[in-house]
């Protein structure tokens, strides 16, 4: 019994889809008009036609997808450019906060040794104020030039025109024109 109502709905569906065949091949009714007709009944049915999205709609929303990813692409790679310029740039600012490090340990080395050296000469001028004229007259023109002017202008005037009178006249002379007191 089973088998001749399965053979009868195979039949009905066999001579369904030949009618709708010969309808559209004899375009008595077509396929697009059944289509039309299905869908305008669906779209009168009001939460539905919302929904609903035509191959037209569908090509378009495709294509506009295409084109978001391939946009979406674009500012990925500007995104991935910018980042490396960033970390270049990072890179550098790095460098230059070592190099401003280095240059401010350098300016500490040099205050250092500049108070060392000017302690130095104090002492110097100390000591050559306390000798005698002729004395310092002697060794101060063996002395590095820097370092006799800057001793000579860490000692009290007097004893500098003492110490000059000493000298060689031309030494002497070349002396004074370095002094600035």
């Amino acid at each position: 019994m089973k088998k001749k109502i399965l053979l009868g709905l195979v039949v009905l569906l066999v001579l369904a889809a030949l009618s709708l065949f010969l309808l559209d091949y004899f375009k008595v009714f077509t396929i697009e008009d059944i289509k039309k007709a299905s869908l305008s009944k669906v779209e009168s049915i009001p939460a539905v036609d919302k929904y609903l999205v035509t191959k037209n709609e569908n090509k378009a929303l495709e294509d506009q997808v295409k084109e978001l990813k391939g946009n979406l692409e674009k500012l990925q790679q500007q995104n991935q450019k910018l980042f490396e310029e960033l970390k270049t740039r990072d890179n550098i600012i790095s460098e230059q906060k070592n190099n401003i490090a280095d240059l401010n340990a350098n300016i500490k080395n040099i205050k250092t040794d500049k108070i060392a050296y000017e302690e130095k000469t104090k002492k110097l001028a100390d000591v050559y104020s306390e000798m005698d004229a002729e004395k310092s007259a002697q060794i101060i023109p063996k002395l590095n030039e820097k370092l006799a002017i800057d001793i000579l202008n860490q000692i009290d005037e007097e004893i500098v025109a003492e110490i000059l009178s000493s000298m060689d006249s031309g030494i002497a002379a070349d002396i004074s024109t370095r002094l600035s007191y």
